[in-house]
């Protein structure tokens, strides 16, 4: 959706939002720019607008009525503020196709001003009083009503409330005049962005962590796939971490269902959490003295040294580089010689099964034992980026598991020291561990962070292209929506599903949104919907969609530079031989 104003346009809303400045506050609902009338139908929510031409969707409008107080009696004035919300183009008097083809020029008097006219629907979703109070519209609009283009100051008075916990976002779609402000306060209760690929999503993220993180709050994102890698930050600092499994920082019984899946390998399974514990233990112990250093990796060396399974390349003296590496190997190696212990009640193919996928898993996951907790990480005034791109699937679920449990436990240790740590939680492709179709690990983790988080300053923003395939009872916790382009119709019930504010005909319209464009709902941006422009992050460099022609035409154009300049060296050589007497 494109919504095109014109110069002349653009100059009356400069001049009038110059003349409102100035002028004593009060209820103004008309400018000098009339979009059509009040057609036929017309009720407190909803009315029909006939118009000459089209009124593009996303056009905030308003229309000035009166009424009479029934308790009163006296008559009072509102403003109705409204959205188009949809908009077609009709004949004035029906021709049949056929007719127009045989017999065009009978007619051509109905192609004029009067043979064709706009029919459009205008949602109210405000009313304002002489007084400037702002209210829920009850009244409905007279047929012929004139309808205007919304006036600056009205529209201001609704979208643009500042105070000291709001930022801003972007500003109406059709009105740069109108900076859009949300409530960073209203994010305790959560936050829903969704929209198909390329639409704007990641951009919306930058724009809110970074402004978060001026205010000196905490924003973290779990990447997926490493969208926000080399984000660069306005005014906040930025921190990325590439996540590595350390097994010292999550509980054994995870980590063994980490290390053996599957649901019915329960014995492999109890062989590996019990390794896991025994070998945590020890590591604990020596990595808490000594850190992970080369005394603390020979002290470690010492202790399995008498182990039948411990190669001699652990024994040898190990560059610095290579210490969390060595320690790595060790940790296996405990592991292998704890399962090996077990003498007794398992059979011999069961322990050599739970080996194989001790030995499986930490050859192909990216471990470290110098991985801090994400809580030890966390700043005020910063934004941490979680890259859990070299992760699979399985690995990502249950990190998410364990960086979901950390916040709720950190943030319930730090409400009670009297020290609360307020932090934005941004989980990015959330469908795939809140889908409606399948389990995951984490997904009990982050339902109870929607629950109880709130209460401890934690905000939770979800994100997703699919919001069709995200499990409705955890969207039930939220009450902010970001709502950008959504074309398929399932996708689109499911989020009229999650709102209680979109109705059917804003629904359809997200189909016409263009990158960038978006509807915000909930209590954060107030009591009303808003299309919005979000604002173009400078510093979000990766997640955005190729230039995929550019690309190639760049390296043709690269080819043709490298023949070019192979050309002139052998023109060079061959003069340089003819100089020297030589033959070509």
């Amino acid at each position: 959706m494109k919504i095109v104003i014109s110069h002349s346009i653009k100059t009356f809303l400069e001049h009038y939002t110059y003349l409102m400045g100035k002028a004593v506050k009060q209820l103004i609902c008309r400018t000098p720019i009339v979009l059509g009338k009040i057609g036929n139908r017309a009720s407190p929510l909803l009315a029909e607008v006939v118009s000459p031409r089209p009124i593009p969707v996303g056009t905030y409008a308003t229309v000035e009525t009166s009424y009479e107080d029934p308790y009163s009696g006296d008559a009072k004035k509102l403003c109705l503020v409204g959205v188009i919300s949809s908009t077609s183009f009709r004949r004035s008097v029906p021709v049949s196709g056929i007719a127009l083809i045989t017999s065009g020029e009978l007619h051509e008097e109905f192609e004029g001003e009067l043979g064709k006219y706009s029919q459009s629907y205008l949602r109210f979703f405000a009313a304002i009083t002489h007084d400037m109070k702002v209210t829920i519209p009850r009244i409905p609009p007279p047929p012929d009503a004139s309808v205007y283009l919304a006036p600056t100051e009205v529209l201001s008075t609704l979208f643009s409330s500042r105070n000291p916990s709001s930022i801003p976002v972007g500003h109406l779609l059709g009105r740069p005049d109108v900076r859009v402000f949300v409530d960073v306060n209203a994010l305790a209760k959560h936050l829903f962005i969704t929209g198909t690929t390329g639409s704007g999503k990641s951009n919306t993220i930058a724009i809110l962590v970074d402004r978060i993180a001026a205010m000196g709050g905490l924003a973290i994102v779990y990447d997926v796939h490493g969208e926000y890698s080399g984000l660069l930050a306005q005014e906040a600092d930025v921190r990325e971490v590439e996540l590595a499994i350390n097994p010292l920082k999550i509980p054994p019984h995870v980590l063994a269902k980490m290390v053996v899946p599957e649901g019915t390998a329960t014995v492999q399974r109890r062989l590996v959490s019990r390794a896991l514990r025994q070998c945590r233990d020890t590591f604990a112990k020596v990595i808490e003295h000594y850190g992970l250093t080369e005394e603390g990796v020979k002290k470690l060396q010492d202790v399995f040294r008498r182990s039948t399974r411990l190669h001699q390349e652990f024994v040898e003296p190990v560059e610095e580089a290579d210490l969390d590496e060595t320690a790595v190997k060790l940790f296996v190696e405990c592991l292998v010689n704890a399962i090996n212990s077990v003498k007794s009640g398992v059979s011999d193919k069961s322990i050599e099964s739970a080996i194989t996928k001790v030995e499986e898993f930490f050859e192909h996951a990216r471990i470290s034992f110098v991985q801090p907790s994400v809580t030890e990480l966390a700043r005020p005034g910063t934004i941490l980026v979680l890259n859990a791109s070299s992760l699979d699937d399985e690995q990502r679920d249950y990190m998410l598991k364990v960086i979901a449990d950390e916040f709720l436990w950190s943030g319930k240790s730090s409400s009670v020291r009297g020290s609360p740590m307020p932090l934005l939680f941004v989980v990015e492709e959330a469908h795939l561990f809140l889908s409606a179709n399948r389990p995951s690990v984490s997904r009990p983790s982050i339902e109870r962070l929607a629950r109880e988080g709130r209460k401890f300053g934690i905000c939770l923003a979800l994100v997703s292209q699919r919001p069709r395939n995200i499990d409705l009872n955890t969207i039930s916790q939220v009450q902010n929506f970001v709502v950008m382009k959504l074309v398929q119709e399932s996708d689109q019930r499911a989020v009229m599903n999650a709102s209680d504010l979109l109705t059917e005909d804003l629904v359809t319209s997200l189909a016409t949104l263009a990158t960038g464009e978006a509807l915000l709902i909930g209590e954060w941006i107030g009591r009303f919907p808003a299309l919005v422009k979000i604002d173009k992050h400078p510093g979000k460099r990766s997640g955005t969609t190729p230039d995929i022609v550019a690309i190639w035409r760049e390296f043709l154009s690269r080819k043709a530079r490298e023949r070019t300049d192979l050309e002139m060296h052998k023109e060079v050589l061959h003069e340089l031989k003819e100089i020297l007497g030589d033959e070509p």
